[in-house]
């Protein structure tokens, strides 16, 4: 894959995906002024309550679903001396544990909310989001120092979910700063790769993350990752090195020739590193899951102080017109509107909203089917690139992209799936004997 120089007529274009993008986030944004009630029930559907989970900022979920799947929640209990046609006086009557509501007193959010599609189509909203930071981070950093752009997104950002700073636990302030820490430094390293490696590259590649968390929950935690215990992970690491190894060795990185550069070696280190936060962070949330956004915040504003303190020492401030570079000079120069635009975007929807929403959505969507959902982040990424930066695709894409999103999908499966496959086939090894 080789990416194009980006050329006047492109980047008289990007605003105008820039505003369209940004119209339809506030409508979304819009649309969950009222979370509290979004986690109400209908009419006769009840559910014991559930605590709320992380929102990882890759793909790595662990979310329990608050929504009752199983079909004996929604039959009211009906006594032997009852007459069946008759409703219960207490129906709507709350009991400990148990959340009841009332179709009337439902508005339109709490409706789409509670639907089947709406929080799907939320959450499918947040991985397109998260997928423009590849695209839009390219452009930053072909504009700015890589520290100048991270610094004036993550100020942002860190400013936006500043109002959850004070709710964070005592205990739980030193883990968040070193789970911020592993983060930070994988956004350093995206930034720095994204200066001359293609978008779509450094998206696919940090899918490598599927791999990597189970290694940390080998490691850490004594996990047992026998290919009898653990066969998903083992098929999503087969996968994803022949996904890399698709993308990296058939020309693919470096262009007239295969090879691994700079670029993806650093695009790699921030699947390792936004794993490892990833899984720091949930130790925390796990134990007390109102801590999500607080923990999330904490994190945020830890890349914040490192990316300031790396555009600090950077070297750039003091050359001739740094001063453009800056936050309040990006809006000052008319020449850096379109770069404003893309710091905004990534600072304020891309990261802090999405964050917010994919926390949001994640209640109402078994884990499972959350991760898949979220793993076409890559899929996003590669559409915008090819939209706002003119790049371009070779077989090698299509197939070590296609195997890296498998990895993906493969890693939300369970072990009794497999369990199930192989007793189907050793049945059908035992029909054929049989014929025999």
């Amino acid at each position: 894959m080789t990416m194009n120089n980006t050329n006047n007529a492109t980047r008289k274009a990007i605003p105008s995906y820039i505003r369209k993008a940004t119209l339809m986030a506030t409508c979304l944004a819009i649309a969950t002024i009222s979370p509290a009630k979004a986690f109400q029930q209908p009419q006769k559907q009840k559910f014991t309550a559930s605590p709320k989970t992380a929102s990882s900022i890759s793909s790595d979920i662990a979310s329990p679903p608050i929504f009752p799947r199983n079909i004996q929640n929604y039959i009211p209990n009906v006594d032997s001396g009852t007459n069946p046609t008759q409703q219960p006086q207490s129906q709507h009557e709350e009991q400990p544990g148990v959340i009841t509501t009332n179709d009337s007193s439902l508005s339109l959010v709490d409706k789409v909310m509670n639907s089947y599609l709406g929080p799907r189509i939320l959450l499918a909203s947040v991985a397109c989001f998260y997928g423009t930071n590849f695209p839009l981070g390219s452009i930053m950093d072909h504009a700015l120092p890589a520290s100048a752009a991270s610094s004036g997104r993550f100020l942002l950002a860190g400013l936006a979910l500043s109002p959850f700073l004070a709710q964070i636990k005592k205990e739980y302030i030193g883990m968040s700063v070193l789970a911020g820490c592993f983060t930070a430094t994988g956004y350093v390293a995206q930034s720095l790769a994204l200066v001359d490696t293609p978008a779509a590259t450094v998206s696919f590649l940090g899918a490598a993350s599927v791999i990597w968390c189970p290694l940390l929950e080998a490691f850490v935690d004594k996990k047992p990752m026998s290919v009898k215990d653990r066969p998903q992970t083992w098929l999503a690491g087969i996968l994803c090195i022949m996904g890399v190894g698709v993308l990296e060795l058939c020309g693919g990185a470096v262009e007239g020739s295969g090879g691994i550069g700079m670029g993806d070696a650093l695009a790699l280190l921030q699947a390792i590193c936004f794993s490892t936060g990833i899984f720091i962070a949930e130790k925390m949330v796990h134990k007390h899951p109102d801590q999500a956004l607080p923990v999330t915040s904490v994190m945020v504003a830890t890349t914040a102080l490192v990316s300031m303190i790396w555009a600090l020492t950077d070297g750039w401030m003091g050359t001739p017109g740094w001063e453009s570079m800056t936050l309040p000079g990006l809006f000052m120069d008319p020449a850096m509107h379109e770069v404003a635009g893309a710091v905004v975007w990534t600072g304020i929807m891309s990261t802090s909203l999405s964050f917010f929403l994919e926390n949001f959505s994640l209640q109402n969507v078994p884990p499972a089917e959350a991760t898949v959902i979220l793993s076409t982040e890559p899929l996003w990424a590669a559409g915008f690139a090819s939209i706002l930066l003119g790049e371009s695709f070779g077989m090698n894409d299509y197939v070590g992209g296609g195997l890296m999103l498998a990895a993906c999908m493969a890693n939300s499966l369970k072990p009794k799936h497999f369990q199930a496959l192989m007793r189907q086939r050793a049945e059908e090894d035992d029909d054929k004997a049989l014929e025999r």
